[in-house]
């Protein structure tokens, strides 16, 4: 790209005034040219960047341009756009970023001109007229393939661009704007969908009935735009599925066009009917504990986090921020980080003006004078071009943009290009809910129970003081004086109220263990459905005893809350009733007393950071230490088998001592802490007995006077003791939760929207694969690449290749195992994304290479529902090529398995695997190399039967055995994530390539 002389204008003055902006008067057009720019771009640059709003808009001169859309599996060419064109005024009056344009002229550079976005923006309301009379086919691809693609069946649909072709032939289009408190434009004739301009981003490609309907944000400048299609229209195209003019179908009535439309707006309708008000967010705006670039960076991106809610963890990343001001690019290594914590980081440009700030995607980072800001809202015009932003020394601050521009450092000598990083949540991350708060709703029943602990706690407490009063009387009014026959009174009252008190703890413990066990297992329950529900590369990311160990973590929490920090609270409650009791008989001894406090607390204070890190890498030792343990024993046999028992043992002892060695630095940091409080609590009572002797020599305070003041003293400070505990206990607990959260805050794969897609239908057996890519991180190799197949109702398919090849990976995207980056899956024509995950596993049966059995009867396991007759079972079974081996042991099918299924050979687990799918009697089948450990013979049997048992059912079988795959109805050779060759065994044997040469390797060995 580059700038052409302004001069060259006057000669492009018609070709402007013949473009949309032709209709201004000529003293605005003059000076909406003066900031223009001539420039030239060659083919395949960028004029309108994709996912953002464009700096620059363009009126096209020479040349042509191509509009991409940008949809789940393709970027089409909506338009190709001429001289005259006007592009880039559908983002900045929509005030959403949609698609892009390219230069595409071959035979001469696309030649533009530039006008910047922000003037633009200035003279828009003088164009709306013009502007709602024109059409945008970019935008009416966005519009329609958001509305279709919330539709189950959309895959058997026209593409979408052959739908909006045909709506702006037959003239079925048209655009309407609406501002707040102006009539409604809506007509029922038409489906009218939410456009942009001043509506949220949420309810774009949404269908409104009405315009109360539509949820605005919190400063509506822009017009509401509308896009209707007239109903019979477009209900055709959905009944018919094809477009009216094609010969093939007919069209429906108009009524039946209509009643069809209306389902489906009634079905893609947001769930309430009455939208929730827009509330402004609350910016936390958390300031930096230091004046250095770390800390502020630590800041914003917890300020960031907070806002987006994502789970953060503050301790990682300022170990990974250290010496970030000597980073050359600071902005790319804050886009880092956000990938770290699951955000999108778009980097952007825009010019230093209030139109160029409204552009910006918010919230977004951008640094002033060098510090990271989080730029949370841009105020409109009419409220006088505010920013709402964080700064790390400052917190949350509305600052002017004239007050902001001075600060920011531009990229260009003119000063008017800045630049920033727009965040937002990745889809599927987790959502921060777990911590302190979210035991409380299952505590909140309890309140009853709660509340006779707190009653029972009163009496104890209460009765807890009668014993120093008690002993005070006794010593002045028995013992000095010499009244022995008092003495059986007061002993009897002492004991009477000792067996009163201990009865009342013991009932306070009852109740508090009752409460308890309640809690856990309502917890417990729901962990496990929540960590059942979890995908599958949630489960790889973790090894079992790392998840174990974590699950645990739930006890230490539970017991916690509602045990030790119950007591201690409410004990330390009640030492401030003591408190005033010690003021009552001596204020100077109090005084001595509560002297130790502040040295507690700053000795807590003092030791917990120190505490915490210790208890951290206590509990990282200790889980590597247990997925060692779990690995090993899940793997006891190949440690046997390989002679391998002295290293396993030599590794376990180097991990156990690095675990005994952390656990015993944090039992004794503990318990340093924990004695210098034991002193400063031994060194207060030594200055009580000195300071209440001389006060008792002196006569101001009785002999019993000062024994019971040490009494109720050590009330005061035993509570105080055990906080000082309880502090160290909060960090230990407060690392259980953080690990926790990362099982507890990970979104299931039984979503709340997965609940409200439609149920799939009885699976016929059609599955297609578009252009289908995955991969096991969002960034880096794919282990499947644009991957495309048909399979036809009850055929029979073989998936082979070399290990590696994706062929698993492949049928573990078909029961959404895993979920693709890129393409479409469909059954029978639905997109399995779009239909209920229960829906679509009830109807998928599936054989791994590695079956897990379970510690239970061979029956138990074929049946584990315990739904189907023995006969049924003994069916199933010998189809499965088992039942003769099951009879001939002396228990049959009652013989109990072995965990993991540890008493039977790799083939026999396979086999009543493949017997449980067989019973099971699904719609679709997978047999994920389920015969691997077979004898050649044995697997050629129970594949026969298995082609038997499933005809007529559509059956995905990936074996190295060739074969077994010469009556399949389609063979697909997978090589590095792509299907490099497909069609029957015949056909891929006569084209003699890479199945040929594998098959005939395969017929050798043979």
């Amino acid at each position: 790209m580059r700038a052409l002389p302004i001069e060259e204008l006057m000669s492009i003055q018609p070709t402007v005034q013949d473009s949309l902006l032709g209709h201004l008067d000529l003293a605005t057009l003059d000076e909406l040219l003066d900031s223009a720019t001539l420039q030239q771009f060659e083919t395949g640059e960028v004029l309108c960047p994709e996912g953002q709003l464009p700096a620059m808009t363009h009126i096209l001169l020479a040349g042509r341009a191509r509009a991409l859309g940008d949809s789940q599996s393709e970027k089409p060419t909506i338009q190709t756009l001429r001289p005259g064109a006007w592009i880039g005024w559908e983002p900045l009056l929509r005030r959403i970023p949609y698609g892009s344009v390219r230069a595409a002229s071959l035979e001469e550079d696309v030649q533009t001109l530039a006008i910047p976005s922000d003037r633009v923006e200035a003279i828009l309301p003088l164009l709306l007229p013009v502007l709602e009379a024109e059409i945008s086919p970019l935008e009416a691809y966005d519009l329609l393939d958001r509305f279709l693609g919330r539709l189950a069946n959309r895959s058997v649909l026209p593409s979408t661009k052959d739908i909006v072709d045909y709506l702006r032939r037959a003239g079925a289009i048209k655009v309407r704007h609406w501002f707040v408190g102006d009539p409604s434009p809506l007509t029922p004739e038409f489906l009218w969908l939410v456009s942009g301009g001043s509506a949220l981003r949420d309810q774009i490609g949404r269908s409104v009935l009405e315009v109360e309907q539509i949820r605005l944000d919190d400063s509506p400048v822009y017009p509401i735009r509308l896009m209707g299609v007239e109903r019979p229209t477009i209900a055709a195209i959905l009944q018919t599925e094809s477009l009216p003019l094609d010969p093939q179908h007919t069209i429906a009535t108009e009524l039946e066009a209509i009643e069809t439309l209306s389902r489906l707006e009634a079905l893609l309708q947001p769930p309430s009917e009455t939208p929730a008000p827009t509330e402004r967010p609350h910016y936390g705006g958390r300031i930096a504990r230091e004046d250095t670039p770390a800390e502020a960076t630590v800041v914003a991106f917890w300020n960031i986090t907070d806002l987006l809610k994502l789970p953060f963890r503050h301790q990682l990343l300022r170990s990974r921020v250290k010496g970030i001001d000597q980073k050359p690019d600071r902005l790319e290594f804050y886009s880092k980080i956000a990938e770290g914590f699951h955000m999108n980081a778009l980097r952007i440009y825009f010019s230093a003006s209030s139109g160029g700030f409204r552009r910006v995607q918010c919230p977004a980072l951008l640094e002033l004078n060098g510090k990271p800001c989080v730029l949370y809202d841009v105020g409109s015009e009419a409220e006088g071009d505010l920013l709402t932003l964080a700064h790390p020394e400052w917190g949350v601050q509305i600052l002017s943009i004239e007050d902001v521009l001075p600060q920011l450092e531009s990229l260009d000598e003119e000063g008017t290009l800045v630049e920033a990083l727009a965040l937002s949540r990745k889809p599927g991350a987790a959502v921060r809910q777990f911590g302190w708060k979210w035991v409380l709703p299952y505590i909140k029943p309890e309140g009853k129970s709660l509340l006779l602990v707190l009653i029972a706690s009163i009496f104890v407490q209460v009765l807890g003081l009668a014993t120093p009063l008690l002993t005070q009387q006794i010593i002045d009014k028995v013992i000095i004086n010499g009244s022995a026959g008092a003495l059986p009174a007061f002993g009897i009252l002492m004991l009477s109220l000792s067996v009163a008190q201990s009865v009342l703890d013991i009932s306070r413990s009852f109740i508090l263990n009752s409460v308890s066990n309640r809690v856990d297992v309502q917890i417990a329950s729901y962990t496990l459905r929540h960590l059942l529900r979890l995908p599958l590369a949630f489960f790889q990311r973790y090894p079992v005893g790392e998840l174990s160990s974590r699950i645990s973590e739930l006890e230490t929490i539970r017991s916690f809350l509602t045990s030790q920090f119950l007591t201690v609270i409410m004990d330390v409650l009640f030492s401030l009733i003591y408190i005033l009791v010690m003021l009552s008989y001596s204020p100077i001894l109090t005084l001595c007393t509560l002297l130790t406090i502040p040295v507690i607390l700053v000795i807590t204070l003092f030791g917990a950071s120190s505490v915490r890190n210790l208890y951290k890498q206590r509990a990282d030792t200790n889980s590597v230490l247990q997925s060692y343990l779990i690995e090993t024993l899940n793997g006891v046999f190949t440690v046997k088998a390989q002679h391998r028992e002295q290293f396993v043992e030599a590794t376990w002892n180097d991990q156990y001592l690095k675990y005994l060695n952390v656990s015993f630095r944090s039992t004794m940091t503990s318990r340093v802490y924990g004695a210098i409080n034991t002193l400063a609590n031994t060194l207060s009572s030594l200055v009580v007995l000195w300071v209440g002797g001389l006060l008792a020599v002196q006569g101001d305070l009785t002999l019993g006077g000062l024994i019971a003041f040490r009494i109720i003293a050590g009330y005061v400070t035993g509570p105080l003791l055990r906080l000082a505990q309880l502090s160290e206990r909060v960090q230990e607990v407060q690392l259980s939760i953080n690990r926790l959260a990362d099982v507890i805050d990970t979104p299931e794969e039984f979503s709340e929207t997965d609940a409200h897609q439609l149920n799939l239908p009885p699976v016929i057996g059609k599955v297609e694969l578009k252009n289908v890519s995955f991969g096991f991180q969002t960034t880096g190799e794919m282990q499947l690449a644009h991957v495309s197949l048909t399979v036809e109702p009850g055929q029979f398919v073989g998936l082979v290749g070399l290990s590696g090849s994706g062929k698993s990976t492949l049928v573990k995207l078909l029961n959404r195992l895993y979920v693709p980056q890129k393409g479409v899956i469909t059954i029978d024509d639905y997109d399995i994304n779009k239909v209920t995950l229960d829906s679509l596993r009830q109807q998928v049966g599936m054989v791994p290479q590695e079956p897990l059995l379970f510690d239970a009867s061979i029956r138990d396991n074929i049946d584990y529902e315990g739904i189907y007759t023995d006969a049924q079972v003994i069916e199933a079974a010998q189809l499965a090529e088992v039942h003769d081996f099951i009879a001939n042991l002396p228990q049959g099918y009652a013989t109990p398995v072995g965990e993991r299924g540890s008493r039977l050979s790799g083939g026999q687990r396979q086999r009543i695997a493949i017997a449980q799918v067989i019973l099971q009697n699904p719609r679709l089948v997978i047999l994920d190399e389920a015969t691997s450990a077979l004898d050649y013979e044995t697997e050629r049997r129970v594949v026969a039967n298995l082609m038997k048992v499933f005809k007529g059912k559509t059956v995905f079988c990936i074996t190295h055995r060739l074969a077994n795959l010469r009556q399949a109805d389609q063979i697909f050779y997978l090589q590095s994530g792509a299907i490099v060759e497909r069609g029957t065994h015949a056909k891929l044997m006569a084209q003699r390539q890479l199945y040929y040469t594998l098959y005939s390797q395969q017929s050798k060995g043979d």
